[in-house]
């Protein structure tokens, strides 16, 4: 055969080889088992509430991310917003479940925030035991409460995000998952929200599935 037949054979093997190696990897890639809650096709869930006057953060207290796989822990790397008009994701941190950071809390939290002391006690203590995001790992069968501290950088009015994606390690690969946990912060300052259409927006126009 002529040296240079041999070359293009040998080519064709080795593209082949390779092309079945990707499919068998492609294949036996274990699907993530992280449920965050809200996923898309099963309805949106809106939390609506006002920002703090002090100018600080406020805390979404989202959802409860349940590692559905009965093997094997996962490890939390990144959340982002989706479809965020005028909040900026600050921080993500994770809190046991019975480690309550209450939804719409001014982030930090001081004493003095709540007329109950001990309320406010209570989730300070929380605050300072939260775990980072990137440090936040949940056991086989295991769950984790996800709060997110946002920071309304908009025009004064109803500022919104569709919802969020989770990135996660597990399985030996990383996986992104979204949830329809839509969030309305009103930055007003007006006792009585004027947010209803917004919400109700949020509400018909869910992340596609």
């Amino acid at each position: 055969m002529h040296p240079a037949l041999c070359r293009k054979a040998t080519c064709e093997v080795i593209f082949i080889v390779t092309l079945c190696l990707l499919l068998l990897t492609s294949c036996s890639r274990e699907q993530g088992m992280l449920d965050p809650g809200g996923t898309p096709g099963s309805g949106v869930l809106v939390s609506e509430g006002p920002a703090p006057k002090d100018g600080r953060d406020v805390a979404r207290t989202m959802s409860l991310l349940f590692n559905k796989s009965s093997t094997d822990e996962l490890s939390l790397e990144s959340v982002q917003l989706i479809a965020s008009q005028g909040l900026e994701l600050v921080e993500a941190f994770t809190v046991a479940i019975d480690e309550q950071i209450p939804c719409g809390a001014a982030i930090p939290p001081r004493l003095g925030d709540h007329e109950d002391p001990l309320l406010d006690d209570e989730i300070i203590a929380n605050w300072e035991s939260r775990v980072p995001l990137q440090e936040s790992v949940i056991p086989a069968d295991g769950v984790r409460q996800l709060v997110l501290v946002i920071h309304p950088e908009g025009p004064i009015g109803c500022l919104s995000a569709k919802g969020f994606s989770v990135t996660y390690r597990q399985f030996g690969f990383l996986h992104t998952v979204k949830s329809n946990f839509a969030m309305v912060i009103d930055t007003s300052g007006e006792e009585i929200s004027n947010c209803e259409s917004v919400t109700n927006w949020l509400l018909a126009n869910p992340i596609p599935a």
